[in-house]
Order: structure tokens, then sequence, then C-alpha cells
């Protein structure tokens, strides 16, 4: 017979409480062990783990769209200077690809929670830009959440703009933000989405092997995107990931193309757009204008220093590079000497 409660307490014995546990916010898309990343030391297998989560979110989300029929793209970036072109089809109507939603900007965002990361962002010294991953990471572009951010930080900037109370921080956390934008753009302006480049075994839709985008290859196409975006003739031959297709360096592409499994992509990412969950990170590139146009991009001595190759032969991005450090009065980065690996000046 079973002992009741009072023959334990007689006996010394104690019940043990029921211990409830629940999955974690980061477990909500796990469906097997296999699938549990948390935990997980090796970067590799945790890396391939994600990739395959986050895929299988990817392919749930085109069904929806195609069941719905009406697919929502991300709102576009506020840049200093106006986009001039838009690639449009021979009839003159705008590229499916590339057609856009304007979006009333609310300048009173319902999410507490988001502006609460955004504002702890710039009210230190230097911006906890750390407290961010809570939400997304700079690399991992299909997160969710990652229009819902980029929304409501546009929303952020332009109310401090408007109250008259930009900071020297709000910079730092911008720039890192506006290179998400641009690249997000540009896989718009190609006509592929940026959920693409998230998949480790994709193939860039220019190359022969790829069949999903048969009309992304056509001569009438092709000659109405922008001059600094439209594929190269390595691009067009050698098989890579379609994340290289969004830099609007053509010769930039081409150097990672023919390196291409021979550096970590992770550490390029890095090193290219800045770590969200980093407060020290730094970013590769600094976004001035239309994100289609060489002329708007700066590179950074952080990314001279790490990768100096990938610059090789990319006249026009150094031209615009000295040129916007110029206009700050700042002198022009030695190239010659990044690959070198003399990192400096010109004195």
């Amino acid at each position: 017979m079973a002992p009741n409660n009072e023959s334990l307490a007689a006996g010394g014995g104690m019940q043990t409480p029921t211990l409830i546990l629940d999955r974690m916010p980061q477990q909500t898309r796990i469906q097997s062990l296999n699938d549990d990343w948390t935990g997980q030391s090796n970067q590799s297998e945790r890396k391939r783990r994600q990739n395959r989560i986050n895929q299988r979110a990817y392919r749930k989300r085109k069904e929806a769209q195609v069941q719905s029929s009406s697919v929502q793209h991300v709102s576009p970036i506020s840049y200093p200077f106006k986009a001039t072109w838009q690639p449009s089809d021979e009839d003159g109507n705008i590229a499916q690809g590339a057609k856009r939603q304007d979006r009333p900007i609310d300048l009173n965002p319902q999410d507490n929670g988001l502006w609460q990361l955004f504002n702890s962002a710039i009210t230190s010294s230097y911006p906890r830009v750390s407290e961010l991953s809570q939400v997304a990471v700079i690399c991992r572009l299909e997160d969710d959440k990652s229009d819902k951010i980029i929304e409501e930080f546009q929303k952020w900037v332009t109310r401090n703009h408007l109250m008259g109370s930009p900071t020297a921080d709000h910079v730092l956390v911008l720039i890192k933000f506006n290179i998400f934008r641009a690249l997000s753009n540009n896989s718009l302006i190609l006509g592929f989405p940026i959920e693409l480049t998230m998949e480790d075994d994709a193939l860039s839709p220019f190359t022969p092997l790829s069949e999903d985008e048969d009309r992304l290859k056509r001569p009438e196409i092709l000659s109405k995107l922008p001059a600094a975006l439209r594929p190269t003739v390595l691009q067009s031959q050698v098989p890579h990931h379609p994340w290289i297709d969004l830099l609007p360096v053509p010769r930039m592409r081409d150097n990672l193309i023919l390196a291409e499994n021979t550096y970590d992509e992770y550490f390029l990412c890095e090193s290219l757009c800045g770590l969200i969950n980093s407060p020290n990170s730094t970013t590769g590139f600094i976004i001035w204008g239309d994100p289609w146009d060489t002329a708007g991009w700066e590179v950074t001595p952080h990314l001279l220093q790490k990768w100096a190759w990938i610059l090789e032969g990319c006249t026009e991005l150094k031209k615009s590079t000295n040129y916007w450090r110029q206009r700050r009065g700042e002198r022009p980065l030695n190239f010659e000497r990044g690959f070198n690996e003399m990192v400096t000046e010109i004195p």
C-alpha cells in the first residue's frame, strides 16, 4: 500500500516538488534534439543546426507567400541622396524584384521593448549595441524580427532628428544598419529575396547551374541593372554563393569568387558589417549614397587591415573612399601599403 502524507511525515520523508521545464525563446522553432543548437560549443555544428532551422522557416514563409499571392518587402532606406534608378521592364513598369512599398513613419511606436533597446544603445558614453543581440544579429538577415527591428530603428532615428537631439553615438549604431539595409535593397534590385543568401548551399541565380531564376539571366533584364550590380563574366560562369552578388563592386565580387572556400565567410561578414552583438565591432564599409552605387561606399581602415586582398583592383572603391575621407578633412588611405599589410595614412 502506498504511504500517505502522514506516514511520510512520521518517517521524516519529504515530497519532492515538481519542476516544470520550458523552452527558451531561441528554441521555439526546434523540432528535434538534432536541431537544438543551444549549448553547442562547436561553431560549425552550431551554425549548421541554425541554418537547418532557418531554411525550414524560410520554406514555410515562401509557401505562405505563394498562398496569399502578396509579397511584403522591407521598407526603403532613407539615404542622403535620392535614388534616381529603378529597374523596369520593356513597358516601363518597375521590375517585380525591385518594387517597394513606401510606409508612413509613425513617430509613436507602440513597441516599447524595441524603443528601450535602441535608446539604451546611445544613452551611455558608448553605444551598448550588445543589447540589440536580444532581437537581431546583423549577419542573420533571415531572422523573422529583422524587418521589425529595421522599421522601429528608422522611427527611432526620425524621432530623435525631429526633436533636435542627434548625437555622435547615433551614428555608430546607424552605420551598421545602413549596411544591412543596403544589402537588403540590392537583393530587391537584383530580384531575389535576401533570405536566399542564408542557405549554405544556395547558388547565385546568375550562374549556369541555377535554374530557379532564368529570367535574371536574360540580356534585356541584365542591361537594366545598375552598372555596379551587373554580373561579371566570372559571376555568370563560376558557381558561387548569392551573397557575393549584393556588393556593388564588380572587381571585389570577382576576387571573392576566385578565392571562395579559402576564407571564413562568418569572419568576413563580421568585418564587412560589424556584428551587432559586439560593442567593440567595427564595420568595413560606410554607406553615404545609394546602395547600388560604388561612389556611395567607403572602405574603413579596419577592412583594409584585415582583408586587403578583396580590395585589389577596386579602383572606383578606392576613389570613393578617399573622396569621402577628404570631405571630412581626413587624409586619404594608402591602399598600396594596405596590400603590404602596412595600413597607414599618407603622411
